[in-house]
């Protein structure tokens, strides 16, 4: 779901068909703000917007991006963060139909390229992409391995605490 607040900032809270990807990335001007407070979605969708970020050059202000919305906040050039942001991983699965299932070891190993390449793309180091390959590696499914606050830094390129920006701003 993408809502627009205050005319000039987009806010991310889920994600789950390429369509809505594809919208999200019609409507995203150059060095917009946008929002996440996103518990994931679809992979590929969140992978799309993230192209989008790192193309337009948005600002993402992160409250919470978890699955595979955490792999979209590494995709912005400047993040900010709050004490309580969190972004999340857990390793990926298939869903058929209302089931989530397992994935064999090729489409695991496949999957898991793609989003190191993608990682790649938007500027992310091989130290940082690697850091978050084995987190999800490392994380089952049904679990989430947390970031919080300044820890979130590991994951994101040129972040800052939002809080340190408002008051700078006043």
């Amino acid at each position: 779901m993408i809502g627009i607040m205050f005319a000039s900032i987009l806010t991310i809270t889920s994600m789950n068909t390429m369509a809505e990807a594809e919208e999200f990335c019609e409507v995203l001007e150059p060095h917009q703000v946008v929002e996440v407070d996103s518990n994931g979605g679809n992979l590929f969708a969140f992978m799309k917007a993230g192209d989008c970020i790192n193309e337009k050059e948005a600002n993402l202000v992160i409250w919470k991006a978890l699955s595979a919305a955490g792999y979209m906040a590494s995709s912005a050039k400047q993040a900010c963060i709050f004490e309580g942001s969190v972004i999340g991983y857990h390793s990926p699965y298939r869903v058929i139909g209302e089931v989530k299932m397992d994935m064999t070891v090729p489409e695991y190993r496949n999957l898991l390229m793609y989003i190191g390449s993608k990682l790649q793309s938007w500027g992310i180091d091989p130290v940082t992409t690697m850091r978050i390959i084995y987190t999800t590696l490392d994380t089952p499914s049904e679990s989430l391995f947390l970031l919080e606050g300044k820890d979130t830094s590991r994951v994101l390129q040129n972040v800052f605490m939002c809080e340190d920006a408002l008051v700078e701003g006043e």
